[in-house]
């Protein structure tokens, strides 16, 4: 229940600044600067454009007090592939691996403390610093 919750609520409208200018990504990138700037939003926002459009997103902010990962999360990987998740997006770094593990394509919001994956077709990467 919490995991459809999840799926159907992928951040909408969330730019807090409306960008004019439209910027295009490469492979890999470094988004960074000071906490609570608008990384995340921006990658959010970057995965709302028409090229994006039809996959099927997944983000999971394990700040939401609502959500409990060891309850919640037990059966993550096969919600993923029986809901057809195109791309998992998080920060946990235990939930990326095991996801990539299970050929669910992730985006790991990694941040200087937490654990560096080797990219892969299933892990890509984004510097959250």
């Amino acid at each position: 229940m919490v995991l459809e919750k999840i799926l159907e609520s992928y951040p909408k409208n969330i730019a807090k600044i409306h960008r004019k200018v439209e910027i295009k990504l490469k492979n890999l990138n470094l988004i960074y600067g000071a906490k609570n700037i608008g990384k995340t939003n921006f990658v959010l926002q970057y995965y709302q454009q028409a090229e994006f459009k039809n996959l099927k997103k997944m983000y999971i902010n394990l700040k939401d007090s609502k959500i409990n990962p060891n309850k919640d999360f037990n059966d993550l990987e096969s919600f993923c592939q029986k809901e057809k998740v195109d791309i998992m997006i998080d920060d946990d770094w235990k939930i990326i691996k095991k996801l990539a593990d299970n050929k669910v394509k992730t985006l790991y919001f990694r941040d200087t403390n937490l654990v560096e994956l080797e990219e892969s077709e299933y892990i890509k990467e984004v510097n959250n610093w």
